[in-house]
């Protein structure tokens, strides 16, 4: 080793003023160094075993980055072409779906889509992703003034630039360390935890990130107005245009292989025009506030039972501020239509759980969902402030921008809702070379009331709990690997006490991806 370090040195002059200096002292420097020899001669062996570990550890060090060096160096050497991975295509669809709304109204919406993607990876960890999408419904009634009919617009969909630090790591060195980071900005689908307090689009940044059992995430945005329903569907456009800024933060801890438990907060503030007028009778209107603003805190985990078995909660307590229905005031002689701010207590929870059995070339899968939200007694209509919370007391009903699956035909919302699901799904082996080609499934819900005198999205009676059940099914058959096939078909049976008809939802879709 020595004698390499020698070879590598020799050969090479060095000339400068300070050693021509230090030859000329070197006279005067003999007898100190004579007088140092004898002291330094008791320390010399321990000195020289440290500096043999000092230099076999430098040695070591250097190994290692002169591999890293290697590896950085060939990947510089190549172009961006080459560092790069870049997938695009583009998919068109025809669907046809028969709709029937609360009153029993029937309607067909037919769905023209065309879709161009781009995918570009380079470096392992940048990637910059976009999709265009060009939607034209067309309904069978004439609904162009509520805007339903037409384009759906922007058509930028998706679109957003993601950094991951240990994919870099990996491509760039061979190997990730401990941190992980991810960063996505852009407009991006969020489904925040189990996506009861929201799950839509969002401009915005998204933060992952994590060391050793120890995760964490951020989130700071603002919704996206193309396909986004607000959940007060008295506000004007909150089917098209809404504005809340929207921040995320959770932190999550993982228990070994089979649990993980995490704590969130987000808040959503409310940054459409908060005044709309609304007709009380013909010629009498006044200047109604929707302003509402809310904070979920949440807490949850995931996990595993056994190797099939998988399971995942939240339970969630909504605050925050909502403004109440309408009320009538005496002043100066005049009666005068106010509101006030009233302040949010409400809940939800989800439980989910989903068997399935590896090992298996048709995937079966059993699954199941229990949800609760939480109703208000004084409350006319379940969401919103027109006909909502009585000024004076809590708002107990629970809302958020989210979703989770409450079937097809009658799609309650969260608010003051009980609900357990069942389902089950496989493929049908009807191409051995594909046994999951051609899939199947059903899901059976039933639904109630959390309080029997609030109300909910489904009509129904303030004495009952129970408001019925459904069943949906679904068939996914891909024909080609660039040609799907899909059905779906929901019916509603109302309960005893709900004043409605049986509702149903067909959809039928075909889709050419190339």
């Amino acid at each position: 080793m020595v004698a390499g370090i020698d070879r590598s040195c020799h050969g090479s002059r060095v000339h400068s003023p300070l050693l021509r200096e230090i030859s000329l002292m070197r006279p005067r420097i003999g007898l100190l160094l004579a007088a140092l020899t004898a002291t330094l001669a008791m320390a010399a062996p321990v000195a020289a075993q440290s500096t043999q570990e000092a230099l076999l550890t430098r040695l070591e060090q250097e190994l290692l980055d002169a591999q890293i060096e290697q590896r950085i160096t060939a990947h510089e050497g190549q172009t961006v072409y080459e560092r790069m991975t870049l997938d695009y295509g583009a998919s068109v669809r025809i669907g046809v779906a028969g709709l029937q709304n609360s009153s029993g109204q029937d309607s067909t919406l037919f769905q023209y889509e065309a879709n161009i993607f781009a995918n570009l990876v380079v470096d392992g960890g940048h990637r910059f992703f976009g999709n265009l999408r060009f939607l034209y419904n067309q309904y069978d009634l004439d609904r162009s003034g509520d805007n339903q009919t037409g384009f759906l617009v922007p058509y930028g969909n998706r679109y957003w630039y993601e950094f991951d630090l240990k994919g870099l790591q990996r491509a760039t060195e061979g190997a990730a360390g401990d941190l992980g980071l991810n960063v996505r900005a852009g407009r991006q689908f969020i489904n925040w935890n189990s996506g009861m307090v929201y799950s839509n689009d969002v401009y915005g940044v998204r933060v992952r990130g994590g060391l050793q059992a120890w995760s964490w995430e951020g989130l700071l945005g603002v919704t996206a107005s193309s396909g986004f329903y607000d959940f007060d569907p008295g506000r004007p456009s909150y089917d098209s245009n809404t504005d809340r800024t929207l921040l995320g933060i959770r932190g999550g801890y993982t228990f070994g292989p089979g649990l993980e438990v995490y704590v969130s907060g987000f808040w959503q503030r409310d940054h459409n025009d908060p005044f709309a007028d609304v007709e009380l009778a013909p010629g009498l209107t006044y200047a109604h506030n929707f302003n509402f603003d809310s904070a979920y805190l949440s807490v949850g985990g995931s996990g595993t039972i056994g190797s099939d078995l998988l399971w995942t909660a939240e339970a969630i307590h909504e605050t925050g501020s909502s403004m109440s229905r309408v009320y009538f005031t005496n002043s100066g002689g005049s009666i005068v239509a106010a509101q006030d701010s009233t302040p949010i207590d409400a809940y939800a929870g989800v439980f989910s759980m989903a068997w399935t059995p590896s090992g298996i070339d048709t995937r079966p899968r059993v699954d199941g969902t229990f949800a609760v939200g939480s109703g208000d007694q004084d409350r006319l209509t379940p969401a919103g402030s027109i006909s909502g919370n009585l000024n004076g007391t809590s708002d107990l009903s629970f809302q958020s921008l989210g979703y989770i699956n409450t079937g097809l035909a009658a799609a309650p919302t969260i608010a003051n809702l009980l609900m357990l699901r069942v389902g089950a799904s496989t493929g049908i082996a009807i191409n051995p070379r594909r046994p999951d080609a051609l899939r199947v499934g059903v899901d059976a819900y039933l639904f109630g009331k959390q309080k029997v005198g609030a109300a909910m999205s489904i009509p129904s009676s303030p004495t009952d709990r129970f408001v019925g059940g459904e069943v949906d099914l679904k068939l996914d058959w891909r024909i080609t690997s660039d040609v799907n096939f899909n059905v779906r078909v929901g019916v509603y049976f109302p309960g005893s006490g709900v004043p409605a008809d049986t509702r149903h939802f067909v959809y039928g879709g075909l889709t050419y991806a190339f």
